[in-house]
């Protein structure tokens, strides 16, 4: 790469100063606190699988799962105690992200999205997001930090490369012990199963057994739900 090109990348990785990096992490995290958040659940998924545009695929049927899901999961969240409830949140976005918001904030649940600003379209945050809780940050890392950090399980729809990013970083902090293990939902099996060849990675011992473990493929909301259920709870009596 030439030298010029270096320049920029190095540029374009420090365009967040630090003092505004620390600014909005002390933001988030006092808006949390002022609202008991302390423990979450995240939904992944692609900005670009909407209500509306179906392209041939299953657009629509995962948009409405989501957000059936969604709100079926705040239902039960919101009968149990302030101290151990977990709350949804997202990035914030569109699609997916617009779908899960959208449930949890129709079951009177407050919905979280945490967005990255882009110069290009400074109103990204989603209508259904709670505003008090939710953040626009600068900084990609400080958004995935936020996503991740109080999670006590993480729910992934079929997504592009941001998605994909975010389901491999989790498994290598888990790979790495800088994340305990959680429960990973990956929603829309016929997808996951085409995307991302586990067995082929198991074949060429480049995942283990328990590696391959990690995830759970389902296609039913309700089995979701009820599977999130059954984990978290005795995760969260513990915290």
């Amino acid at each position: 790469m030439p030298s010029n090109q270096l320049s920029d990348l190095y540029n374009a990785s420090c365009e967040v100063p630090f003092a505004q990096m620390a600014a909005e992490h002390d933001q988030c995290k006092q808006r949390w606190e002022q609202h008991h958040i302390h423990h979450t659940i995240a939904f992944l998924g692609s900005s670009r699988l909407t209500e509306t545009n179906d392209q041939g695929g299953k657009s629509i049927h995962w948009y409405q799962s989501a957000r059936y899901l969604a709100h079926q999961l705040a239902l039960w969240t919101q009968t149990l105690p302030e101290s151990i409830r977990p709350y949804i949140v997202t990035g914030g976005g569109s699609g997916i992200m617009e779908a899960v918001n959208r449930g949890a904030s129709e079951a009177g649940a407050l919905s979280i999205g945490l967005v990255k600003q882009s110069p290009a379209d400074p109103n990204l945050i989603n209508a259904y997001c709670t505003r008090e809780v939710s953040m626009i940050f600068h900084s990609l890392s400080l958004r995935k930090f936020w996503l991740l950090v109080k999670a006590r399980a993480l729910v992934f729809f079929p997504g592009g490369f941001g998605t994909l990013d975010e389901l491999f970083n989790v498994c290598s902090l888990i790979q790495t012990n800088d994340l305990p293990p959680l429960p990973i939902i990956l929603f829309g099996s016929d997808f996951w199963n085409r995307a991302i060849s586990l067995d082929t990675l198991m074949e060429q011992h480049c995942i283990s057994a328990h590696e391959r473990s990690l995830f759970r493929l389902m296609d039913d909301a309700d089995a979701v739900v009820e599977a999130l259920k059954t984990a978290l709870i005795p995760v969260l009596k513990n915290k």
